[in-house]
């Protein structure tokens, strides 16, 4: 391989921590772009997330909820969002996406989805007992994102959006 097809990381190039294993070693550069792809769901699409799920959070406290966990996880899975509203305890999963012409965030929480967040759901109830008496429900946050880079985005929120699912019910 000749030196026009390799691409040499210098030891000054700043990059995010997970880049920086890659300081002072010449890679090929189809290594190099398929590994930036590989990593774009981590350095583009879990901040989106992040940033998503804060979102919601503060959208929630706008309409007086409060908001007790954030991104609970157990063996699971993880639940997004734990809040109280009123006397209800309420399990948010968030949902996002950049522009809508796939579909909106909330249609992608299909029957598995929703057996697995009520499965998460009772674990959580059964490690907060104090919690384990309120009454409770699942919302989602929808957020589409219309130019993530500008901030610009919609935001919906679907109040007891799903029962309670699972084998346990039948």
């Amino acid at each position: 391989m000749d030196a026009s097809t390799r691409l040499v990381v210098s030891t000054l190039f700043y990059a995010p921590s997970s880049l920086r294993k890659c300081e002072g070693i010449a890679m090929p550069l189809a290594d190099w772009i398929a590994w930036l792809r590989s990593h774009w769901l981590s350095h583009y699409r879990l901040p989106l997330g992040r940033r998503s799920e804060n979102l919601a959070a503060e959208h929630l406290a706008r309409q007086g909820m409060k908001i007790v966990e954030r991104s609970y996880r157990c063996s699971l899975g993880e639940i997004d969002l734990v809040a109280v509203d009123k006397q209800t305890l309420v399990f948010v999963e968030v949902r996002s996406r950049v522009g809508s012409a796939k579909g909106e965030p909330w249609e992608t929480i299909r029957s598995t989805k929703r057996r697995k967040l009520s499965s998460l759901a009772l674990l959580y109830l059964k490690s907060h007992r104090d919690r384990a008496s309120m009454p409770a429900r699942f919302d989602v946050v929808s957020v589409v994102w219309n130019d993530p880079d500008q901030n610009d985005f919609q935001i919906e929120h679907f109040p007891n959006a799903f029962p309670l699912e699972g084998p346990w019910l039948a």
